[in-house]
């Protein structure tokens, strides 16, 4: 047995690019929205965003259109601009909105 073959390898959330920008926008978001835009079951999205369950790679590609829309539409309904990339949309909102 090498070592390699037993080791885990953790990932850090603070350098996670859904922990750092989807999650706190999907946490500002009614649920509701976020279930009825995604086609996820209400526990699942629940579990997501109380940092329960990591979703599944789709699920995340999924997640965070979800969230950089609401952003861009924020973005857009504010008068600031809208950012064709997703993390910069989702950057933009942020970085305007007061923390909660």
């Amino acid at each position: 047995m090498h070592l390699d073959e037993v080791l885990n390898e953790y990932q850090n959330l603070s350098h996670d690019s859904f922990a750092m920008l989807v999650l706190p926008v999907l946490k500002k978001m009614p649920l509701r929205t976020i279930v009825s835009e995604s086609g996820l079951d209400l526990s699942t999205v629940k579990r997501v965003r109380a940092s329960r369950q990591r979703p599944h790679p789709h699920n995340r590609t999924v997640l965070r259109a979800v969230a950089s829309k609401h952003a861009r539409a924020a973005l857009s309904t504010a008068g600031g601009r809208a950012a064709r990339d997703d993390f910069a949309a989702l950057y933009l909102y942020l970085s305007r909105r007061p923390t909660d």
